[in-house]
């Protein structure tokens, strides 16, 4: 089974890179799950956690945090070989152009 494991920072490119990844994907993920990530990082700064954003037949998105790391989160997608890389990097790129018009 192919895996794809990537590192992330919790921050808001994070939700721009959720969204790339449902899209490339063709999936939509529990909006639950993803909530929870972000209060997680704001509230519990010391517990290890685990999310499970998509489970389908042969497919799977899951992210974890470890104990007392509560600003990165591993993302990891089982079933289908994608650049996360790739994704992770457009997202930031996306904030960035927003903040810079916002700021203009």
């Amino acid at each position: 089974m192919t895996e794809t494991r990537h590192e992330v920072t919790i921050d808001a490119p994070l939700r721009f890179l959720l969204f790339g990844l449902q899209c490339t994907l063709g999936v939509e993920f529990s909006a639950r799950e993803c909530k929870r990530i972000f209060a997680d990082a704001r509230d519990d700064q010391v517990s290890a956690k685990a999310y499970a954003l998509y489970e389908g037949t042969g497919l799977s998105v899951t992210e974890t945090v470890d104990e007392y790391e509560p600003e990165t989160i591993s993302l990891m997608v089982s079933g289908k070989n994608v650049d996360i890389a790739g994704l992770e990097e457009r997202a930031r790129h996306e904030v960035y152009r927003m903040k810079k018009e916002r700021d203009a």
